[in-house]
């Protein structure tokens, strides 16, 4: 059994698993580049990568916190000068922004199949065309170039609707 890390030590790798996720590089690359390095299992690495993560974690929050602090009194501060030089127009634009920061606003929902239909527009075709497309995109069907199988293949279809030709239309246009 090997010595066991003392706290400085522990800090270090912490560390330089942080600074190697932070600059792009794979945690399965560092779990085997590290592992060697310090001369660890694998399952002790990833142990620091959990810590490192967690790190990350912990900094993401404070500096958005700060963020939102930030914008929150950028936007009360052209709130008032606007206000104060008459410009109530781009105070209420402003106070508007902030309740959107913060969520105060219902989601305006539209349902793209009434849009549609009001328009005069039949979707079936184009939503068939699009699902055909992308289908075969991700797929790769003999015609797209791709890795081959059927569109039905990878449609998400149920082997009987496979068998039938059939394919799935989640939540199509009714």
């Amino acid at each position: 059994m090997g010595k066991k890390a003392n706290q400085a030590q522990v800090q270090n790798r912490i560390n330089y698993v942080y600074k190697e996720l932070l600059e792009g590089a794979r945690p399965t690359d560092i779990v085997q580049n590290a592992s060697e390095k310090w001369g660890l299992s694998t399952r002790q690495v990833w142990g620091y990568v959990s810590r490192a993560n967690t790190k990350i974690r912990t900094e993401a929050g404070r500096v958005r916190k700060e963020l939102n602090d930030f914008h929150l009194i950028a936007r009360r501060y052209i709130m008032k000068t606007s206000f104060d030089k008459g410009d109530h127009r781009l105070a209420f634009e402003v106070l508007r922004d902030e309740a959107k920061l913060y969520g105060l606003y219902e989601p305006i929902k539209v349902d793209w199949r009434v849009l549609a239909k009001e328009q005069g527009v039949d979707i079936d075709p184009i939503y068939s065309s699009v699902v055909e497309e992308f289908t075969a995109a991700m797929v790769g069907s003999d015609d797209a170039g791709g890795v081959g199988g059927s569109a039905a293949e990878g449609s998400g279809a149920t082997p009987s609707q496979r068998d039938n030709g059939a394919s799935p239309r989640p939540d199509g246009p009714s």
